[in-house]
């Protein structure tokens, strides 16, 4: 199984047969509330080949296809759609996200959380009383 890098879409040219092409459909929503600033505000790690956004993505893919573990990651890594959703060739394995889900801060969690619920609101994809909701990016269910 290949490991997980960023895609090059400019040499991608292969047709992708999905079942999770639902996935895709959160793109606008993301870009409105620029996603990638936010998870940069709060200061998500990267590693050298996958950029902190996309880490995010990958374990967003998770919550959005409801993989209660991460490590039913497996039941998504034949389907190109999850990884095109994070903006890489093939999703990070069990391993690689559990060890980044235990990297990351409950200050990053804190802060993206904030962030993410301002933006929410000011790009009207909630309202004030609306906007406050929990994600659990932890490999472990609570």
């Amino acid at each position: 199984m290949p490991s997980a890098k960023v895609i090059d879409f400019a040499a991608f040219s292969t047709p992708a047969l999905t079942r999770l092409a639902g996935l895709l459909l959160a793109a606008p929503d993301l870009v409105a509330i620029d996603l990638t600033a936010v998870v940069a505000k709060a200061g998500y790690p990267a590693t050298s080949v996958i950029p902190a956004v996309s880490w995010m993505l990958s374990l967003l893919a998770l919550k959005l296809t409801a993989t209660r573990r991460v490590s039913h990651v497996y039941d998504l890594l034949d389907d190109l759609a999850s990884a095109l959703f994070a903006g890489l060739a093939i999703l990070p394995k069990k391993s690689a996200l559990t060890d980044y889900s235990y990297r990351v801060s409950h200050d990053h969690q804190r802060s993206f959380l904030a962030g993410l619920d301002a933006k929410m609101i000011a790009a009207e994809l909630a309202s004030a009383d609306e906007g406050i909701f929990n994600l659990d990016f932890h490999a472990v269910m609570r």
